[in-house]
């Protein structure tokens, strides 16, 4: 009996075993099941498969739910929300977070809870609904500030202070953004570093604090250059734009934007372009040019509603409002406020209510709708309280609508009031600062070529202070050279006897010395008789014999001699650095309308002094192949040239025109004209050709010379056209981008 009951307990035993080891078994079958359908589920989502995406997705939570496990469960919900949310159903994404997050909570897997909540807060985001991401993306924050995952935690803090700048909340914003940028240099997150000090940036510059943002934003533009982040470089490019805008350099703006649309060229980014746009449509607004200006506008719009981005298309809408507002179509700029109010406030951005707003203040007062104009006015400060630039505007307005009302004690206090803010955001220490780190930059990030021409300045600098030595040197020598001619005279019979060697080695010293005698020339005259001037009228103004306005004209035309003097010797040293064969020739593919039109900027005040209109025609962007410095001094010359010769309310025209693989470039001017044989005098290497200019200054024609030079380098060379009296075409060519 008892044998029997020891083996009834075995076998009960035994049969228990296996069924536990199969359930163990299939367990572990279910589980690998699930997870395998979750990974096939995110494989699916990268290559876009919607229907496998879903199919998989589906499979992974039926199984969780056959199995029962809160985990596999909470898993399964939350790869189906990101499902959803990939095919930007983000209702759906919000829902099936919300299981994932019920079942996390039973696990009390609190890390995966976070996650589920700063998928919603930006499902939220998504919507346009920027309380309820605000709200998410802080639960997500409090979970994670007790995590050891700080890339989770810098994220979360970003994403906040993201949410509070929508909301207008730019010290909150800030304080976020700080966090998150400290974290990420912790941890030596660099392109995340650079997102977070560009955020920064966008604050300070919404509360008008333009010299801190700025330097924020050229920290940020630095490693998104190094890193490659193009998508960060076009963003940030952008926003130190925005703060030249603000100072008034819309030239110096422009160029930042157009920097942008082209790195956009070259990747698929819809927003960055609508961005880059609308800026540039600014700058050119300001610029006068309203039909470039307007089909920037146009191509923002567009670009935003083609990146389904809410608050950019709002954005859009106002800057659109603005345009037709500046050219007095005072209905459509209306039309356009409202379109831009519409969607801000659906959005929740007080920051774009508040622009809007300001738009539809602005309107009403034209057309004499003086109480709404307030109303709407009043309602834009209290949404943009923390931005100085609307307030400002504001302030403007309501100064006029309390001027119109007869309460003049009101229309000064606004006007006061909008001064105060308009004296912190432009004070003239802040800019140069600004301007000050821009130059620093540029240096930095050209410092081996800094590094060349400081060298370059010092030999210039030395050759200078030892003129008089050089001077002495070269007479003494050309004496000299008398002194054998006179000489080899004397002795004429011997020099008949030896004279094919002697005239031989009489052409090589010659031609040898050429360059020096036309060195003592240049020092002797156009350069000692300028400084003896200015030394003569900084002598009568020590002993002040020049008082009142003549004292004004006496330091202008100082300044102008300096100038002048300073180009002559920029040019001789250049030239005698190329008759060494020191010039290097380092070509690369640059743009050269940009080019062009910076060298044209820098001619605008002397042309505009002597009444020329200076013009660059063509100026769709060109790229070509060949050294950039070389370029510059080629053109600068070139034009420099054309506005001396060319008399009062004359034309000075620089076009490029495309030839097969070549680009052809042109200065032709109205001016005086040149002879034939002057021409071939100009392009003779072995000489230098002066002629009088229009005010009656006598050039060096060291700048032409210089140019052939260099355009020979360039493997082309100088063309000239002239008819006298009707005015001169130089030109060359260059070979267009590898």
């Amino acid at each position: 009996m008892n044998f029997l009951k020891k083996t009834f307990l075995a076998l009960t035993i035994f049969v228990q075993v296996i069924t536990f080891s199969n359930i163990l078994a299939q367990t572990k079958v279910d589980t690998e099941q699930i997870n395998q359908q979750i990974r096939l589920s995110k494989a699916a989502r990268a290559q876009k498969d919607s229907a496998k995406m879903f199919e998989t997705a589906n499979k992974a939570l039926n199984l969780s739910t056959k199995y029962g496990d809160n985990l596999y469960l909470a898993k399964s919900y939350f790869n189906l929300a990101s499902c959803y949310y990939s095919k930007k159903l983000y209702l759906k994404s919000i829902k099936y977070n919300n299981f994932a997050i019920q079942y996390y909570k039973n696990e009390d897997s609190i890390l995966s809870i976070s996650k589920c909540y700063y998928d919603k807060a930006i499902a939220y985001y998504r919507l346009n609904n920027i309380d309820s991401s605000l709200h998410y993306h802080l639960e997500a924050y409090e979970i994670r500030k007790n995590d050891s995952n700080k890339v989770l935690l810098a994220a979360s803090a970003n994403a906040v202070g993201l949410n509070y700048w929508y909301l207008g909340k730019l010290k909150d914003a800030s304080k976020y953004y700080l966090i998150s940028l400290n974290i990420r240099r912790e941890i030596n997150d660099i392109k995340g570093v650079s997102m977070a000090l560009n955020a920064l940036g966008a604050s300070y510059w919404g509360e008008g604090k333009f010299n801190i943002a700025h330097k924020y934003y050229l920290e940020a533009l630095k490693i998104a250059d190094s890193t490659n982040d193009t998508k960060r470089y076009v963003l940030v490019a952008n926003n130190i734009g925005l703060i030249y805008q603000e100072w008034g350099e819309d030239r110096l703006a422009l160029d930042y934007h157009l920097s942008a649309i082209r790195h956009c060229e070259n990747i698929d980014y819809a927003y960055g372009l609508a961005y880059s746009f609308v800026n540039a449509g600014k700058c050119y607004q300001r610029l006068n040019d309203n039909k470039k200006a307007l089909k920037n506008f146009k191509l923002a719009l567009n670009s935003y509603i083609e990146a389904e981005n809410t608050i950019g298309t709002a954005f859009s809408l106002n800057t659109l409002g603005d345009f037709y507002f500046s050219i007095g179509n005072y209905n459509k700029a209306l039309d356009y406020y409202l379109q831009s109010y519409n969607k801000s406030k659906k959005i929740g951005s007080n920051h774009h209510t508040a622009l809007a707003l300001k738009g539809i203040a602005k309107v009403y007062f034209i057309l004499g709708k003086y109480k709404l104009s307030e109303k709407n006015a009043k309602r834009s400060i209290e949404l943009g309280k923390n931005y100085k630039s609307i307030i400002k505007e504001n302030y403007f307005i309501l100064s006029d609508i309390s001027e119109h009302n007869k309460d003049l004690a009101k229309a000064l206090d606004y006007y006061k009031k909008a001064y105060e803010i308009k004296d912190s955001i432009g004070n003239k220490k802040l800019r140069n600062e600004v301007l000050d780190l821009q130059e620093k930059y540029e240096s930095e990030k050209k410092d081996s070529e800094y590094k060349l021409l400081l060298k370059e300045q010092k030999a210039k600098e030395t050759q200078l202070k030892d003129r008089n030595i050089i001077i002495f040197i070269f007479i003494l020598g050309f004496i000299l050279l008398l002194a054998l001619v006179a000489r080899l005279a004397i002795n004429r019979k011997k020099i008949n006897i030896h004279k094919n060697e002697l005239q031989i080695s009489v052409d090589a010293l010659k031609k040898a010395n050429n360059y020096r005698d036309r060195i003592i020339t240049i020092i002797g005259h156009d350069i000692k008789g300028p400084i003896a001037t200015i030394e003569e009228m900084l002598n009568m103004i020590h002993e002040n014999e020049i008082k009142g306005d003549n004292l004004t004209k006496f330091i202008s035309a100082i300044h102008t001699k300096i100038k002048s003097t300073n180009t002559l010797i920029h040019d001789l040293f250049e030239w005698s650095r190329n008759q060494q064969n020191n010039i290097p020739f380092n070509p690369k593919n640059i743009d050269l309308t940009e080019h062009i039109s910076k060298t044209i900027e820098i001619f605008k005040e002397p042309a505009l002094k002597k009444t020329i209109k200076l013009e660059q025609k063509n100026i769709e962007s060109i790229l070509v192949f060949t050294d950039p410095k070389i370029l510059d001094t080629i053109v600068r010359n070139l034009l420099a040239n054309a506005i001396k010769f060319t008399p009062k309310n004359g034309k000075i025209t620089v076009t490029t025109e495309k030839v097969e693989h070549l680009v052809i470039v042109s200065v032709t001017d109205t001016g005086i004209g040149i002879d034939k044989g002057n021409i071939d005098k100009i392009l003779s290497k072995n000489e230098f050709f002066t002629t009088y200019s229009t005010e009656g200054e006598k050039g060096s024609g060291l700048g032409l010379n210089l140019c052939i030079e260099f355009i020979k380098l360039s493997k082309s060379e100088l063309k000239i056209e002239s008819t006298p009296g009707k005015g001169s075409s130089f030109s060359f060519t260059l070979p267009q981008k590898e």
